[in-house]
Order: structure tokens, then sequence, then C-alpha cells
């Protein structure tokens, strides 16, 4: 009897490879400044239709404007907040890719989202990462920058940081330069 699976004489390892992408789960506070989480990330049948009911939202054309991710662990749910984040927003470092991946996937979803999140001359939405926790909101929503102070622009910035509360409430205003 052999002492392992393979295909003659070799180990069926030499055959199959399992690809790391994917493995590890997202972390929206960690990986919304890595452009290589968006470059990971696999569109679907489910990502695409979900996408495009958000986009009808946004767009006023459905009276939807809340919507609920929900799933087991690991099915995806914040690789595709994180995808989103990146779509809607022009300074988001994964931006470009994304746009590039939903339009090789779906041009004319692309073109959609496109005109909904990012109009012409515009930065589209500001995204925010809030992960769920027993804490006040403020604290959850802003700890520190949505993203790095190169990514922040003025209006965003502004906007940031009259979210905050005084630093009486033991949160400190970050210096935005």
């Amino acid at each position: 009897m052999p002492s392992a699976i393979g295909v003659g004489d070799q180990p069926l390892a030499r055959y199959v490879h399992v690809q790391t992408r994917g493995v590890r789960s997202v972390n929206l506070t960690l990986d919304r400044t890595t452009p290589a989480s968006v470059h990971d990330y696999i569109l679907t049948g489910q990502s695409l239709g979900t996408l495009g009911r958000i986009v009808s939202g946004v767009q006023g054309t459905t009276p939807s404007r809340a919507w609920t991710l929900t799933g087991p662990y690991g099915s995806g749910k914040s690789a595709f907040a994180l995808f989103l984040m990146n779509l809607s927003s022009r300074v988001m470092p994964g931006h470009v890719t994304a746009m590039a991946k939903l339009r090789s996937a779906d041009p004319v979803l692309a073109s959609e989202v496109e005109g909904a999140f990012v109009p012409d001359h515009t930065e589209g939405f500001l995204a925010v990462a809030v992960t769920g926790q027993r804490a006040p909101f403020v604290t959850r929503c802003l700890p520190r920058p949505p993203a790095p102070a190169r990514f922040l622009t003025v209006h965003q910035s502004a906007l940031w940081a009259a979210c905050l509360p005084d630093t009486s409430q033991g949160v400190s205003r970050p210096e935005v330069t």
C-alpha cells in the first residue's frame, strides 16, 4: 500500500497547489490602505448583483437605500465592503485597480458605478471603515483618520475632524495638514 496519495510515485502536492489569496480574513481597519487587498478580490456573480442593487439605490432608481450584507464567517462580506470602499472613493489607494477589475468584469456596471459614486470632478464618497464593538460610535468610527494623511483631501479632512468630539471627551483630534 502506498504511503502517500499521488500519481504513480509522485506526491499529489506536485500537481495540486493552493493559492494563498483569500486565505487570510479581511480586516477593514488594517486593509483599507493596502491596494493588494483590492487586487486579490475576485468578483463573483453575487458581488456584481449586490453592487448593482447598491448602485441603483444610490442613483435613486429603486426605493431601497439601505442594505445588509449577511452570511457566515469567511463568506466575503468584509472583502466586498473593502472593494466597495475603493470603488466609491477616488482617494482610496485601490480605486484605480477596483475600477479596472469591474470594467473588465462588467463594463456597463462600471460606467454606472462611476456615475453614481465618483462623478467627474469629484472625489466620490468619504470611505470610513466601521467595525462592530460595544463602544461609542465615534470612537469605533474615527479612532484615527480613515486613511493616511496623504490620502485625505482638505475637504475630507475637514469632514473627518468635524465628526470628532472635543478633547474633553477623551478622544484627541488629529493634526491634519
